[in-house]
C-alpha cells in the first residue's frame, strides 16, 4: 500500500476555495485524489458543511427553475387563448352537403356561425382558467364570472339562432348562398 502525502498549505487553500463549487465532499475528494475523510476533516476545521448548504442551494435553483419554467409556461398559455380569441373574429365558413342532388355547397360568412362561436369561447375560458390557476396573484384582477358571462352571451345567441328566429342553422343549410 502506498504511503499516503500530507496535505500541503496551498492544497488546502484550494480545497477550502473548492467548498463554493456546491460539490460534494466524494466529489472534491475524487478531484483531489484524496479521500473523503480528508476533504471532510478540512471541512470542519474551516466550519463548512456539506449537506446543508448544498441543499439549500438546490432548492433555490429548482425554485428559481421553475419560476422560469412556469412563467414561460404562462406565456405559451396567453398566447394560445390570444389566438383562440381571435378566431371569434375570423371569417367562417358555412357549408351542406346532400339533398336530392347529393351536391356540396359552401359559403363565407363574416363570422364563425354562433355553435363555432361557444366553442371558441369555451376554449379562451378554459386557457384563461388555467392562466389563473397557474398564477394565482392574477386571481384578485381577474374573475372566472367574467369568462362565465361572455360563453353565456354567445350561448345565448347560438341558441337564439338554432331556435329559427329567423335565420336559423337548418334553413341556411338547405338554401345555400353562392
Amino acid at each position: 500500500m502506498a504511503k499516503r502525502t500530507r496535505v500541503t498549505d496551498s492544497e488546502r487553500a484550494r480545497i477550502i476555495a473548492a467548498f463554493d463549487s456546491g460539490k460534494s465532499c466524494r466529489q472534491l475528494a475524487s478531484d483531489f485524489k484524496r479521500s473523503p475523510s480528508t476533504i471532510s476533516a478540512i471541512a470542519k476545521d474551516v466550519g463548512h458543511e456539506f449537506g446543508r448548504s448544498n441543499l439549500v442551494r438546490a432548492q433555490e435553483a429548482k425554485a428559481a427553475y421553475d419560476d422560469e419554467r412556469r412563467a414561460n409556461l404562462l406565456i405559451e398559455t396567453v398566447g394560445q387563448a390570444e389566438r383562440v380569441l381571435g378566431q371569434l373574429f375570423e371569417p367562417g365558413v358555412v357549408f351542406n352537403f346532400g339533398g336530392r342532388d347529393n351536391t356540396y355547397n359552401e359559403r363565407e360568412v363574416d363570422k364563425p356561425p354562433p355553435r363555432e362561436q361557444r366553442e371558441i369561447s369555451q376554449t379562451y375560458k378554459n386557457l384563461m382558467s388555467v392562466v389563473l390557476e397557474m398564477d394565482k396573484r392574477t386571481a384578485g384582477t381577474l374573475d372566472d364570472a367574467v369568462f362565465d358571462h361572455i360563453a353565456a352571451a354567445i350561448g345565448r345567441e347560438a341558441d337564439a339562432y338554432d331556435a329559427g328566429d329567423g335565420s336559423d342553422a337548418k334553413s341556411r343549410k338547405r338554401e345555400p348562398h353562392d
